[in-house]
């Protein structure tokens, strides 16, 4: 393939004299390296020493011709001995010493600096090193209006060396966002891949040379392609010229286009598609399904950069059998895993578990941080085996596991599942199958992996042989028979029903799983929703369209806990005799309950349009977790059971509706209680717009609405909804639900436009007469 791995920091210095780092980490421990090496040193020297044999010089002949050429070599040296900027430095030199010569003025020295750079510009069209004449001239004068006993000549020499010595580095900074500018306008050299977030430049001849870490990269006008940065790598060779010209030409006149090349007998796709880029046209290229081939060459960067460009004997054998495929020893891989020192590296080494590598045993050290290996690259194209895609949600920070056949899968009684096993030796397997169940008695439930069903007895083999353990799983399954709906809170692993979100406490402590699943199963009668921060059993299905859990992963052994004596043990002696109370007073009813409770009013008081919705942000709880002394925070993705969160504590279940992932959400709490207030039937919003959307609808329609948000989450909405100034009979009502340290805004709140204010801890005597007052 041609491949040349070059780990030398002489070569990669000759390559890329002009070096750039977006981390300034990287780039200070590389400079202490890699400054041995430069010409910075050197050229101080020759700067100071010109300038000091020039003013010694001068006190003999009075004449500068030394300077000239000790500042002429700095400025070779500083320009990489570049012959085209040589030959312009010292004609505009020589220029400039021959009108001094002949004019003898002070400043004349200037002009000939002044001719230098004119050729520079002319060399390199580049426009910076006018500004930067212009600055040093201003500086000049300043200085020579101090130092009027000494020739502006030789001022003006020392001032411009010296600056321009101590401006080095920042010229290099400036003359690489002119190069870069440069290279925009030729397409053929210049194209980002955003996918992998680094630059790909593609040469005259088709090849392709990729960057670690989005190092700057540029192409001179001839289309030769180069790279400047500390990892540069070149990658692989397209010997499909035609196509790639094509591909590009089409990007060119606008086109998106996808084409299909075969990389040593690999197939991959290329799309190509135009963007603009600080007002300059970019082809942006994304280069997918190419099997390992580039993960290969990754997996060598990686190495170099993690090793800090020193690779082991033991690393390069691991890289060799990692390209060929073959077969490495344990110890040898948990090496490996010790010198890794950067995420890309972790990821790439699960690549490598997860790919078509033979690996004797697929083992971490303990030294591998666990919250970098469940990351968004190295499970997608596994997932995409079994119609999972890792889908990335606008409000959450990390990516969520979202099934991409949902709807289908459900109607088939298909969820799939996610379990990630790790033991006291933080070993870690990744397991992807699903959960069955009869769709008609919703009783019996199969484990599935890999296609092919396990005895619940076999379910050893995925956890320890500690016989507890195995006792307690079965015991799970025996509750799993009697609920149609069931998170499997497996004390150190968990079953999640479609998939969820992966959050990171910390390198020392193990990964938090905020996990999302959907149901939609018949609707049939049952008791009323028992809740458990651990543990969620239904009962009843109806109405559920979608719900969240969060959970974490305990180290230490957790017994499956009883309904009640689990309430107990997180919530207070007296919260549990309300919950105890509440649970039995009021079932879960039908839509259209035919016992509901009425309003105060009665119904007739109630008109026939009213329209009731509920925006509500997540509520955050801390919870004791058994066991740990630490805490499970919820956050945005995910919220917990709150027995005093919810105004409808009746029932001991969260609501939300502000932010979701997924369709409209059915809040069964909220919307229960409202229809038992007002014998209607309620809606809630999706989100903020879908609220704005049927308040409008309701205006249109001379319906009455009942907005009821939380704050200072759904202040925004509140305030959108008052600004829009609907002007009909019945203005919308915005009932604004607080936490106890919001009580201080409530003035703001009220003045803000909203009409009441009541506790989240309201229970539904508060709520009914709320209602009956805007009614």
């Amino acid at each position: 393939m041609g491949t040349n791995y070059k780990y030398s920091i002489d070569y990669i210095y000759k390559q890329s004299p002009f070096l750039y780092y977006e981390n300034h980490e990287t780039e200070s421990k590389f400079q202490s390296e890699i400054y041995k090496y430069s010409w910075t040193s050197l050229n101080f020297f020759f700067a100071f020493a010109g300038s000091f044999i020039a003013l010694l010089y001068w006190a003999i002949k009075s004449f500068s011709i030394c300077f000239i050429v000790f500042s002429t070599l700095s400025g070779c040296l500083w320009l990489g001995l570049n012959y085209k900027m040589t030959i312009a430095r010292l004609g505009g030199l020589i220029i400039g010493l021959a009108i001094e010569i002949q004019l003898r003025e002070n400043g004349v020295l200037m002009l000939g600096y002044f001719v230098d750079w004119v050729i520079h510009y002319y060399t390199y069209k580049t426009w910076i090193s006018y500004v930067e004449f212009y600055l040093l001239f201003i500086l000049v004068q300043i200085i020579h209006g101090i130092a009027l006993n000494i020739p502006q000549s030789i001022v003006t020499g020392m001032i411009l060396t010296l600056v321009m010595s101590l401006l080095e580095k920042d010229r290099r900074d400036l003359w690489l966002l002119v190069d870069i500018y440069r290279a925009r306008s030729i397409f053929q050299s210049f194209i980002i891949d955003s996918s992998s977030n680094s630059i790909l430049i593609i040469g005259e001849d088709g090849r392709i040379i990729m960057t670690n870490d989005a190092a700057i990269a540029y192409a001179d006008k001839r289309g030769l392609s180069r790279v400047l940065g500390a990892h540069a790598t070149e990658f692989f060779t397209l010997t499909a010229k035609e196509t790639i010209d094509k591909i590009l030409k089409n990007a060119l006149e606008g086109m998106t286009i996808e084409e299909e090349l075969t990389l040593d007998s690999t197939p991959i796709l290329v799309k190509a598609k135009p963007v603009h880029f600080n007002h300059k046209p970019v082809i942006h290229l994304t280069i997918s399904d190419i099997s390992n081939q580039i993960a290969r060459r990754n997996f060598l960067a990686s190495i170099n950069k993690a090793q800090e460009f020193k690779v082991s004997e033991t690393e390069k054998k691991l890289t060799e059998c990692y390209v060929h495929q073959t077969a490495i020893s344990e110890n040898e891989f948990t090496r490996l895993a010790k010198c890794i020192s950067c995420q890309k590296m972790t990821r790439t080494v699960l690549q490598c578990l997860i790919g078509d590598v033979s690996l004797k045993n697929d083992k971490f050290d303990a030294e591998v941080e666990m919250a970098n290996i469940i990351q968004w690259s190295w499970c997608d194209a596994k997932l995409k085996k079994l119609n999972i895609t890792l889908s990335k949600h606008p409000d959450l920070n990390s990516p969520i596991f979202c099934d991409r056949q949902l709807h289908n899968n459900l109607l088939k009684g298909v969820i799939h599942f996610i379990i990630l096993k790790s033991d006291k030796k933080s070993d870690i397997s990744v397991f992807l199958g699903k959960i069955t169940h009869d769709n008609e008695t919703y009783l019996n439930y199969s484990f599935t992996f890999d296609s092919q069903t396990l005895d619940i007895n076999e379910f050893n083999y995925l956890f320890s042989n500690d016989p507890n353990k195995i006792k307690k799983i079965e015991e799970m399954h025996d509750i799993l028979k009697k609920y149609d709906t069931v998170e499997l809170a497996m004390f150190d692993i968990m079953l999640t029903i479609l998939g969820g979100q992966i959050i990171s406490h910390g390198p020392q402590q193990p990964p938090v799983f905020h996990l999302v699943y959907s149901l939609k199963l018949q609707e049939h009668a049952g008791q009323a929703a028992i809740d458990a921060p651990q543990i969620k059993l239904y009962e009843n299905s109806a109405d559920i369209d979608s719900t969240t859990i969060s959970w974490r992963w305990s180290q230490e052994k957790t017994e499956i806990i009883q309904i009640n004596r689990n309430r107990e043990r997180y919530f207070s002696e007296q919260e549990t005799k309300e919950s105890a109370s509440h649970l039995q007073d009021n079932k879960l009813k039908p839509k259209h309950p035919e016992n509901a409770e009425e309003s105060e009013n009665g119904e007739d008081d109630v008109d026939e349009n009213v329209t009731i919705f509920g925006l509500s942000h997540y509520l955050q709880k801390e919870i004791e977790v058994p066991g740990r002394n630490s805490h499970l925070p919820v956050n945005t993705s995910s919220f917990i059971h709150n027995s005093n969160a919810s105004i409808l504590s009746d029932f001991h279940v969260i609501y939300k509706g502000f932010i979701l992932i997924g369709n409209k959400f059915l809040v069964n709490s909220l919307q229960k209680n409202m229809e038992a207030i007002l014998g209607k039937e309620v809606e809630i919003c999706a989100n903020q717009e879908d609220l704005v959307n049927k308040v409008t609808k309701a205006a249109g329609e001379n319906s009455l609405c009942i907005i009821i948000i939380d704050v200072p989450n759904g202040f925004e909405a509140a305030k959108t909804i008052r600004q829009n100034g609907y002007k009909h009979a019945r203005r919308p009502h915005i009932v604004a639900m607080y936490s106890n340290n919001e009580e201080g805004n409530l003035t703001s709140y009220k003045e803000a436009g909203i009409d009441e204010t009541i506790p989240k801890s309201a229970g539904r005597e508060v709520l009914q007469s709320i209602i009956n007052k805007i009614l």
